[in-house]
């Protein structure tokens, strides 16, 4: 049975460049240590089933730290939501696209979600790596980037209106 490569990977690539990306530039302020959001706290179960697993398999949640942010991933990569906080999130995010270089994937404007909202479809590099749709956009002092596997048999671009509609539920959790 060929292993597909699961989101997870993509975030275990982020999470080499979580500190990095910490160091530039995006600093607490003087006195105050980095918000210790806990992205995988936001959700509910019965929103993790209803907006990310979607008749899939996401039950288990692995929290990880990203520098100034933080990273949910959901089952084995059926899902993940990664928030950076602070002056530099947008940076710092941006960075992270670079550093994978999936800055250059065609960026596809989407409305009602905060600043900026884009949702892309990188390509998978090998027949392991799992399709995903990524929607990013800025909140507030927050930059989001949330992603979901389309279900089997479905392109990409299926999973645009659970992108959305996960968003808009992680925004309101926001503190």
């Amino acid at each position: 049975m060929k292993a597909t490569l699961p989101i997870t990977a993509l975030l275990l690539l982020f999470v080499s460049v979580g500190a990095t990306a910490a160091t530039l530039g995006a600093q607490s302020p003087v006195g105050k240590p980095p918000s210790a959001l806990q992205v995988c706290s936001l959700l509910t179960n019965a929103e993790i089933q209803q907006l990310v697993a979607r008749g899939g398999y996401a039950s288990e949640k692995n929290e990880t730290p990203l520098g100034v942010g933080s990273s949910c991933t959901y089952g084995i990569g059926r899902g993940q939501i990664i928030v950076y906080s602070g002056p530099q999130a947008e940076a710092n995010f941006n960075e992270l696209l670079k550093s994978f270089h999936k800055d250059t994937v065609t960026k596809h404007a989407v409305s009602g979600v905060g600043e900026g909202a884009y949702v892309i479809y990188p390509k998978p590099r090998d027949e392991y790596e799992v399709r995903v749709g990524l929607l990013a956009t800025k909140y507030r002092q927050y930059m989001l980037g949330i992603s979901l596997e389309p279900d089997k048999g479905k392109p990409s671009e299926s999973v645009q209106p659970d992108l959305i509609a996960l968003t808009k539920v992680v925004m309101q959790k926001l503190p």
